[in-house]
């Protein structure tokens, strides 16, 4: 995939690709699986009580990873 924006079928399609993530940096691959965590407990139909612990994990792996 090139760079830029995801949307929801593509996001659903690179959570699916076990490859997606051999392709990362470990900088990349922490921002990625933060974002995962995000999709899976806090955007979904249910939010998980550690909802602002992710949501922190997150933005501290993406400053992390935007940063390099």
């Amino acid at each position: 995939m090139k760079g830029g924006f995801f949307i929801g079928p593509q996001i659903r399609k690179a959570m699916s690709d076990p490859f997606f993530e051999n392709s990362m940096n470990l900088l990349e691959k922490q921002a990625w699986q933060s974002f995962k965590n995000i999709l899976e407990n806090f955007l979904g139909n249910k939010r998980t009580p550690y909802y602002k612990h992710i949501l922190h994990n997150w933005l501290e792996h993406l400053k992390t990873w935007a940063a390099t």
